[in-house]
C-alpha cells in the first residue's frame, strides 16, 4: 500500500490521474483564460491561418511520435526491465526517422493543406522537439513520476501564450504564436534529447521490437490524426481560413473534456497493461464502465455551459459556431473507448486491430465531412467528427482484443450510459435562451458524476 504524507492509502495510479486532471486542468484552463485575448488581438484570418498551422502539425506529430508513446512504449519498458533509458533513446531514434519524410509531405501537399512555405522549417523543427517531448513524457508516466511531469504540463502551457504576446510586439500574427510554441518546446525538449543523444539512439534488439508495434500502428496513428484534425481541414477548404477561426474556438471547448481523458489515460493505460498481464480482466472492465459514465455526466455539464463559454471566449461573431460544440463534446465518449481499445489490442500483441478501426473511421470522417460542411457549415463538421469516432469504436470492438474488454466493462451499461448522455445533451440545448433552465437539469449529470466516483474507490485505494 502507498501512503500519502498524511497517512491516508491513495492507489499510486490514482495519484497519477490526479496529478495529471489538476495539471491537464490548469492546462487547458490556460489556454481559455488567453483564447479572449488571441481572437481579439489577431485577425480573424490570421487566427485560422494558426489553426491551420497546428492542425497540420497534429496530423504529422500523430505520425513522428507513435514510436514514443502510447501503450508501445509500455509494453517496451516491461520487456527491457532495467534498461528504461536505453528503450527510451532508441525508440527515439527511431521516430527522429519519421520527421524528414512528414515534412517532405508537408510540402508536397501545402496548397491542399493551406498552409505557406515558410510554415514547412518550422514544422521541421517543432516536430523534432514534439518526438522528445512525448518520450520524456511516456518515460516519466510508467515511473509515476506524475510530480513532475504535471509540473512540466503546466509550466509549458503557461509560458507558450505568454512568449507569443511578447513575440507579438515584434511581429503580429500567425507566425508570433508559433514561434511562442517553438520556443517553449526548445525549453522542455531540447535538455531530454540531448540525454538520449548521450544514451545512444540506434540499438537493434529495441527498434526491431519498437517496429514489431509501432509500424503496424502507424496507419492507425495517422487515421486518428485524421479523424481529429480533417474537420478544420475542410471546413478552412469549403469556407476559407477566416471562417476556420470561429469553428477552432468551438472545436476547442467541445473537446475540452479530452483533457480528463487524456490525463486519465496517462495513469490509466500502464495500470491496464499492468492488469491485463496479470489476468485482472473483470477489474479493467468495471474501472473503464465507471470512468465511462463520468464522462458521459461531465460531457453533459460542458454541453449546458457551453454558450456561456462561448461568449466569454470570443467576439460575438463567433458565436455562429456554437451549434457544432453538442457533437463535438458527445464525440469524447467513443474517442475514450477507442483509446482503451488499443490498449487491450497491444497487450494482445495485435496493435494493426486499432488500426483497423481507426482507418474505419478516417474514411467516414473525409466523406461525411465533404458531404456535410458545404450544406450544414459547423454543424455537420461537429456531426462528421462524432459518427467518425463513433464507427472507429464499434469497429475495433467488433475485434477479439476489444471484444474482451468490452465484454468486462457490460455492454448494457456501455450502452445505457451512451443514451442517456445524448439524450440530456439534447434537452439542455433546447434550453440554450434560458441558463436557469439549464442549471437546473444539471442536477441529474452532477448526480449521476457523485455516483460514479463513489464506485471509483478501489481504483483510488489500491496499490498499483
Amino acid at each position: 500500500m502507498f501512503k500519502l504524507k498524511n497517512g491516508k492509502g491513495l492507489r499510486v495510479p490514482a495519484k497519477a490521474s490526479l496529478s495529471y486532471s489538476l495539471a491537464g486542468a490548469l492546462a487547458k484552463g490556460t489556454g481559455l483564460l488567453f483564447t479572449p485575448i488571441f481572437t481579439r488581438v489577431m485577425a480573424a484570418e490570421e487566427y485560422g491561418r494558426y489553426t491551420l498551422y497546428i492542425t497540420t502539425l497534429a496530423l504529422m506529430s500523430v505520425v513522428c511520435t507513435s514510436p514514443v508513446t502510447g501503450s508501445m512504449m509500455y509494453k517496451g519498458y516491461g520487456e527491457f526491465d532495467g534498461e528504461r533509458r536505453s528503450f527510451t533513446a532508441a525508440s527515439m531514434g527511431l521516430a527522429f526517422c519519421t520527421v524528414p519524410a512528414m515534412c517532405l509531405l508537408a510540402l508536397a501537399l501545402r496548397k491542399t493543406l493551406g498552409i505557406s512555405i515558410g510554415f514547412v522549417p518550422l514544422l521541421l523543427f517543432q516536430l523534432i522537439l514534439d518526438v522528445g517531448t512525448a518520450a520524456m513524457y511516456a518515460e516519466l508516466r510508467y515511473a509515476y513520476s506524475y510530480g513532475r511531469a504535471a509540473t512540466l504540463t503546466v509550466i509549458s502551457a503557461l509560458a507558450t501564450p505568454m512568449v507569443s504576446l511578447l513575440i507579438m510586439h515584434v511581429s503580429n500574427g500567425a507566425y508570433a504564436r508559433i514561434f511562442g510554441l517553438l520556443l517553449v518546446s526548445v525549453a522542455v525538449a531540447l535538455p531530454f534529447i540531448a540525454r538520449c543523444v548521450r544514451t545512444g539512439l540506434y540499438r537493434g534488439d529495441m527498434w526491431k521490437f519498437a517496429l514489431r508495434y509501432s509500424a503496424p500502428m502507424l496507419p492507425g496513428a495517422l487515421a486518428a490524426s485524421v479523424i481529429a484534425q480533417a474537420d478544420k481541414l475542410i471546413v478552412s477548404a469549403y469556407m476559407g481560413a477566416e471562417a476556420l477561426a470561429p469553428y477552432a474556438v468551438a472545436h476547442s471547448i467541445g473537446v475540452g473534456l479530452t483533457f480528463i481523458t487524456a490525463s486519465l489515460g496517462s495513469a490509466l493505460h500502464p495500470w491496464m497493461m499492468r492488469k491485463l498481464r496479470a489476468g485482472e480482466y473483470e477489474r479493467v472492465g468495471d474501472t473503464v464502465s465507471r470512468i465511462y459514465s463520468s464522462l458521459g455526466a461531465l460531457t453533459v455539464i460542458l454541453t449546458a455551459l457551453a454558450p456561456e463559454a462561448l461568449s466569454l471566449l470570443t467576439p460575438e461573431s463567433y458565436s455562429v459556431a456554437l451549434p457544432a460544440i453538442f457533437p463535438i463534446a458527445l464525440a469524447t465518449l467513443p474517442s475514450f473507448l477507442l483509446s482503451v481499445g488499443s490498449v487491450a489490442a497491444v497487450y494482445a500483441g495485435k496493435p494493426y486491430y486499432s488500426s483497423v478501426g481507426l482507418g474505419a473511421g478516417a474514411a467516414v470522417n473525409v466523406l461525411a465531412n465533404i458531404l456535410a460542411v458545404p450544406r450544414l457549415s459547423y454543424l455537420g463538421a461537429g456531426f462528421s467528427l462524432l459518427l467518425s469516432y463513433a464507427v472507429a469504436a464499434g469497429v475495433s470492438y467488433l475485434l477479439p482484443a476489444g471484444r474482451r474488454v468490452l465484454r468486462d466493462m457490460k455492454l448494457g451499461n456501455i450502452a445505457r450510459t451512451s443514451l442517456s448522455t445524448a439524450s440530456m445533451a439534447v434537452i439542455v440545448t433546447f434550453f440554450y435562451g434560458s441558463l436557469p433552465a439549464r442549471i437546473l437539469l444539471l442536477i441529474i449529470p452532477v448526480g449521476a458524476l457523485i455516483y460514479s466516483a463513489v464506485g471509483m474507490r478501489e481504483y483510488v485505494t489500491e496499490s498499483a
